[in-house]
C-alpha cells in the first residue's frame, strides 16, 4: 500500500513538474514577440500592413498599397489611432505601418523600438494638408484663406511649423496657454482629431496641442472670432462636419489628382505640404 502511494505522488509530482515546464515555454514564446529586419519596400511581399481608419475600406487600402508599392500585400488592417496603430506593429499583427511622411518622421524620433523603411524620395508631392469645410460654407473658407495668405506672407506660418512640426521637440501648446483674442465676433468650431500628429495632436483626454491650436489661435486673432475645438473621432470625423458638428475639420489632406464629382465638401489652401506616405517598420 506504501509504495502504492508513493508511487502516485511520484507521477502527481512529474505531472506537476511537467506542466510548469510547459506553462514557462509558453510564456516565454509569447514574450519574444519578433519581426523579420525589413529593409527593402520588395521584402514586404506578403506581408500584413496597417493604418489608421479613413473613409477608403481596408481591402482597398491594400490594393492601393499594392499598387504604390509594387508589391502584393498578404492583408491589411485598419485601427482607430496613431497610437493602437504602433501597438499592432509592435506586437506583429502587422509588419508595416503606414503614415503620412510627417507623422512618421515624428514617430520614429519619439517612439522606441522603430524606424522608418526607406524608400525612393517622390517625384512630386502627394497631398497637401488644409481644413475642409462644407461646400456651403464658401464664406469661411475664403475668410481663412485670406488669414492664411496673411501668416505666409508675414513669417508667421513658417514660424510655427518649425517649432510645432519640425522642432525635434514639440511644444505642448494649449489653447490656455496663449492670450485670449479679444473683440471677437462670433466663433468657429474647429474638429480635432488627433489622427496626424505633430500636426493634429490630442492628449489623453482629447485636448488639442500645438501646431493646430497655434495656427488656429493666429487665425482667430486676424479674423476676429473665438476658436473653439471639438474632438471627434477620426472614422466619423467626415460625417461630423458633413452634419454640422464643427465648422471645421483641422486636418484633411486633397491631392491635385482628386477629382470630387459630389461637391459635398471644399478645402482651403494648404498650410503644410506632405512629399509621399512613409512606413514604420521594427528595428
Amino acid at each position: 500500500m506504501m509504495r502504492t502511494r508513493t508511487k502516485w505522488i511520484t507521477v502527481a509530482v512529474l505531472a506537476i513538474f511537467c506542466l510548469i515546464c510547459a506553462g514557462v515555454r509558453l510564456f516565454d514564446d509569447g514574450a519574444k514577440v519578433t519581426s523579420e529586419n525589413l529593409e527593402a519596400v520588395v521584402e514586404l511581399n506578403g506581408k500584413t500592413m496597417g493604418g489608421v481608419v479613413s473613409k477608403m475600406p481596408d481591402n482597398s487600402s491594400r490594393i492601393l498599397f499594392d499598387s504604390i508599392l509594387g508589391v502584393k500585400l498578404k492583408g491589411y488592417r485598419s485601427y482607430p489611432d496613431v497610437y493602437e496603430t504602433l501597438s499592432a506593429l509592435k506586437t506583429n499583427e502587422i509588419q508595416v505601418a503606414w503614415f503620412a511622411d510627417v507623422t512618421a518622421d515624428y514617430l520614429a524620433r519619439t517612439e522606441k523600438g522603430i524606424r522608418k523603411l526607406e524608400i525612393p524620395k517622390a517625384s512630386e508631392d502627394r497631398l497637401e494638408f488644409g481644413m475642409a469645410l462644407s461646400a456651403k460654407n464658401q464664406a469661411l473658407k475664403d475668410d481663412l484663406n485670406g488669414a492664411l495668405r496673411a501668416l505666409k506672407g508675414n513669417g508667421t506660418l513658417e514660424s510655427l511649423v518649425s517649432t510645432y512640426i519640425e522642432a525635434e521637440e514639440i511644444k505642448p501648446m494649449y489653447a490656455k496657454d496663449f492670450e485670449k483674442i479679444s473683440g471677437t465676433n462670433g466663433t468657429i468650431y474647429v474638429g480635432v482629431t488627433g489622427a496626424l500628429p505633430p500636426i493634429d495632436m490630442v492628449d489623453f483626454d482629447q485636448k488639442p496641442y500645438g501646431f493646430s491650436v497655434a495656427l488656429m489661435h493666429e487665425i482667430g486673432k486676424i479674423l476676429g472670432k473665438e476658436i473653439r475645438y471639438v474632438y471627434l473621432q477620426n472614422d466619423t470625423s467626415f460625417s461630423m462636419l458633413m452634419g454640422g458638428k464643427v465648422d471645421v475639420l483641422f486636418s484633411y489632406g486633397t491631392s491635385k489628382n482628386t477629382v470630387d464629382t459630389k461637391k459635398t465638401y471644399c478645402m482651403t489652401d494648404g498650410y503644410y505640404t506632405m512629399n509621399q506616405y512613409a512606413y514604420l517598420v521594427l528595428e
